[in-house]
């Protein structure tokens, strides 16, 4: 769908503005709502699309999210999916999610972007996302583990401390040796703890993603 010459005064004056000037952009259309309501709905499409846009840019996410799904709603009654030649659906659909993401909503960041990557399982960049979005959703044991490390850390030092306060007076002798290696192997278990947890926590979204990748695939060859 695209409008080729503005009929109505009001989608002439927006046709003016600058889009980059993203915040002229809000005013104008929060300004013209009763008459912008009133346009055919190529020019009232328009004109709230780059609405949306322009909050998105300006990073207010909860207002776009609160006109985000009437857009979608009503590309999806009017069948516009292609909008000067971008799939506008799944534009819309990305700006939604990376708003959930912008504001720590991990599940509803991950179930977007897991919708746009069964739509297109190739693109790397909602592959990337979806990833993220289960990264930063860590679950307890990853916490606990990193926790763990971090006490064992400090047990760690607690022992280097005494070491070093101790050495003049247990110098080659056992109790000096037995220091030695409980407060290295301790640091040693210590990162081993926090990086396991971590590790085997991004292992885990790695393999999800690659599985809604290949059950994606394989519909389309079916």
């Amino acid at each position: 769908m695209r409008k080729s010459e503005p009929t109505s005064r009001v989608f002439k004056a927006f046709r003016e503005l600058e889009r980059s000037d993203h915040r002229s952009v809000i005013r104008f259309v929060e300004n013209y709502q009763r008459e912008i309501r009133n346009l055919e709905f190529e020019e009232y499409f328009e004109l709230q699309l780059n609405y949306a846009y322009a909050l998105f840019e300006i990073g207010d996410s909860h207002r776009f999210l609160r006109c985000v799904d009437k857009l979608l709603e009503e590309s999806i009654q009017h069948n516009v999916k292609y909008y000067y030649n971008e799939d506008i659906f799944a534009k819309l659909l990305f700006k939604k999610g990376a708003c959930h993401y912008r504001m720590r909503q991990w599940k509803k960041a991950q179930h977007v972007f897991s919708e746009l990557l069964k739509m297109y399982p190739s693109d790397s960049l909602y592959q990337t996302m979806l990833q993220k979005s289960w990264i930063q959703d860590r679950p307890t044991f990853v916490y606990r583990f990193t926790g763990v490390g971090i006490l064992m850390l400090f047990i760690a030092l607690a022992c280097l401390s005494i070491y070093l306060i101790t050495y003049s007076l247990l110098e080659n002798t056992a109790g000096q040796m037995l220091l030695q290696y409980f407060w290295k192997g301790t640091i040693l278990a210590a990162f081993t703890l926090s990086f396991t947890g971590e590790g085997w926590h991004r292992v885990k979204c790695w393999w999800k993603t690659r599985q809604i990748i290949q059950n994606a695939e394989n519909k389309t060859l079916l």
